[in-house]
């Protein structure tokens, strides 16, 4: 897929210079997408170009953030435990958020659980503070929240909802009133490695429920009937899909109130 249709398809779903955007991307997804095969296809060069792309239709006025998890799962690092360095701990989300990371002035997070790092002109804005806003790594005053409330945008680029860190948000910022039981019922402690070498802890609440891949596409296609909050445009045989993280964070909301969320079974695949 050639990089000026991906940014092209951005465009369409929304992107513009100066926004605040979150994404999330399957780099060898898009590769295979165009119109033919790439010849001598180097994965590395390819997701850099797509990168610089992003960044150039952001702007300089404009910040993007990836999720980048580490490799090690949160309870296996939770329960071993292990000491997560943020300096040098590489993503498990993917090519573009491991070549963030490799950016001079990228900042990451230090909180393991929900692991961010972001790029530009407010990423130090939204990243800092976030191993002071536990036990729930997603609730008030992470960035996670902070996206939606500094009218921050979404892209799905090649994968689907059941990619799309937040969704998660709204049980994170409202674990009491949430209409199901999904977290464990005390936080796991996690060790982490803070900027002046020394070691830190930080205690995240954990999701005790498992889903199935599937399980949140079908609960976000539901939700977009009622809400028409998802924009989604072709981009060969695959896809970019588009939206505003509060206007998603609202009709989740919305949907709690109507004692519906996405772990509810009518959503689970067979």
């Amino acid at each position: 897929m050639p990089v000026e249709d991906i940014i092209r398809g951005l465009q369409e779903v929304g992107v513009e210079p100066g926004d605040i955007l979150l994404l999330h991307s399957g780099i060898g997804t898009l590769s295979r997408s165009g119109p033919s095969a790439v010849n001598n296809f180097q994965s590395s060069s390819y997701g850099r170009e797509v990168l610089d792309g992003v960044l150039g239709l952001l702007g300089p006025k404009g910040t993007l953030l990836v999720p980048t998890a580490p490799t090690t799962l949160a309870y296996d690092m939770a329960t071993r435990p292990e000491t997560f360095d943020p300096r040098n701990a590489p993503a498990g989300t993917g090519l573009i958020p491991n070549l963030v990371l490799s950016l001079p002035d990228s900042v990451r997070s230090p909180v393991p659980w929900q692991n961010i790092t972001a790029v530009g002109y407010r990423a130090k804005e939204l990243i800092e503070g976030h191993e002071q806003c536990g036990p729930y790594a997603m609730g008030p005053g992470s960035p996670w929240q902070r996206l939606g409330q500094m009218g921050g945008k979404v892209a799905l680029l090649a994968v689907d909802h059941d990619r799309s860190s937040t969704v998660h948000v709204p049980e994170n910022n409202h674990p009491n009133e949430y209409p199901r039981a999904v977290f464990f019922n005390k936080p796991h402690r996690f060790y982490y490695r803070a900027e002046d070498g020394s070691e830190r802890t930080v205690d995240s609440v954990l999701h005790a429920v498992r889903w199935a891949d599937g399980d949140i596409v079908r609960f976000c296609r539901s939700v977009d009937m009622r809400h028409k909050i998802y924009r989604e445009h072709p981009l060969g045989r695959t896809k970019v899909i588009g939206f505003s993280a509060q206007a998603q964070y609202e009709a989740f909301l919305t949907e709690m109130e109507s004692n519906r969320c996405l772990f509810d079974s009518e959503f689970r695949l067979p």
